[in-house]
């Protein structure tokens, strides 16, 4: 499970990321709202362990919330495995 929480991460950062830079944000040292400037406009990967417990936390929140709602989360045998 501990793969695919990386791989729900990652994709939670890439939809964040995609959406502030088809909203106009870039790179920047340091966020600044008005000139529209962040630090973590980078891939996953290059975040620090800091950054990406956000994106984990969210994800954990958010399977959490399905298994409270009363969903269940189990592994298709038959698809094939995200790497």
């Amino acid at each position: 499970m501990r793969r695919e929480r990386e791989t729900l991460s990652r994709q939670a950062h890439d939809i964040w990321a995609a959406k502030r830079l088809a909203d106009g944000w870039r790179y920047g040292e340091a966020r600044d709202d008005v000139e529209k400037t962040h630090p973590n406009l980078v891939a996953y990967e290059d975040l620090d362990d800091g950054d990406k417990s956000y994106d984990r936390e969210l994800i954990d929140g958010t399977i959490r919330l399905l298994i409270k709602l009363g969903f269940r989360i189990e592994r298709d045998p038959t698809s094939e495995q995200p790497r």
